[in-house]
């Protein structure tokens, strides 16, 4: 027969052990709700058109596709994103940044990141409660946090802006929007496992101040080998007077050089025959006698 003793010690016994299971099992709906466990199968996954390379938690999947429409403000994108415990991770490859009047430059590529993390704040219903510049692979980027306003999640963010397109990352869970750095602390890994490929440029002038289009018409034609290695394959700012406008939205400035507009650009800034421009666009040195620029920007004139 048991003695009461023995009785006693055993029921402490159970109690104790079910304090701790019931504390091991809070702690695990605790992590659970923080997005801090979940079945993980690390995977890596490269763009289909070269933009990056990622190594996601999970093996991702596509998400919806957006195709841009500068005259309606809407900037395409496309990308991928995978989720582990409650936290997502994604990669977005955004285009139709550029409205027709920003410079491939680092003032264009910064006005372009800003009106990104804008949008992607508003369509998320959060706020930014914290920005910083970072470097990523090289490349001038943007970092924010994006806290919702009513569902106890925050956003880690950052974005680089190339010439041809912009590469977003985001690590969404739960998290403590008074603690912004903790959300880019643990989104860091993640980010830097995105390497931009080479469809992504970061675009700079190869010259600060504009050159005249009738000047660099006349390099060419002097030395078209000397010139191929000033401006060719190079980011140009050419002033001039346009003398013929075509119907798919070329034109020619001084005779000598032919613009080819970027397709967002199409709509935005117009050119007429006789007007004075400011044109930044990609040499391509010299075809079929004129000098070509490709991806070209008009900028706006001044009111």
């Amino acid at each position: 027969m048991t003695s009461p003793a023995r009785k006693s010690r055993r029921t402490q016994w159970f109690l104790a052990a079910a304090v701790v299971l019931a504390a091991a099992g809070g702690g695990g709906w605790f992590a659970y709700q923080n997005g801090y466990i979940g079945v993980s199968n690390p995977a890596d996954y490269a763009d289909p058109d070269g933009v990056f390379t990622a190594r996601f938690p999970n093996p991702p999947v596509a998400t919806s596709v957006t195709a841009a429409d500068p005259k309606m403000l809407r900037w395409g994108e496309r990308g991928v994103k995978a989720s582990v415990g409650r936290r997502d991770y994604a990669v977005t490859v955004q285009d139709g940044l550029n409205p027709g009047d920003l410079e491939p430059g680092p003032w264009g590529r910064d006005r372009q990141a800003d009106m990104l993390l804008v949008l992607l704040a508003s369509n998320s219903h959060g706020d930014v409660v914290h920005r910083r510049e970072v470097k990523h692979e090289g490349h001038d980027g943007r970092e924010v946090v994006i806290a919702g306003r009513d569902d106890g999640k925050v956003m880690a963010v950052r974005v680089v802006v190339g010439d041809k397109c912009a590469v977003r990352m985001t690590v969404h869970g739960p998290g403590d929007k008074a603690n912004p750095e903790a959300a880019l602390a643990d989104a860091a890994g993640f980010f830097e496992s995105v390497k931009l490929g080479p469809a992504v440029h970061q675009a700079v002038l190869a010259h600060d101040a504009a050159s005249s289009a009738v000047l660099v018409a006349m390099l060419y034609r002097a030395n078209a080998s000397l010139s191929d290695e000033r401006y060719k394959g190079k980011w140009v700012r050419l002033t001039g007077t346009v003398t013929d406008v075509v119907a798919d939205g070329s034109f020619t400035i001084d005779g000598g050089v032919t613009v080819r507009r970027a397709p967002p650009a199409r709509m935005s800034v117009p050119v007429r025959k006789d007007a004075r421009v400011l044109v930044t666009g990609k040499c391509e040195g010299l075809i079929e006698g004129m000098v070509v620029l490709t991806d070209a920007v008009v900028s706006r004139p001044p009111s």
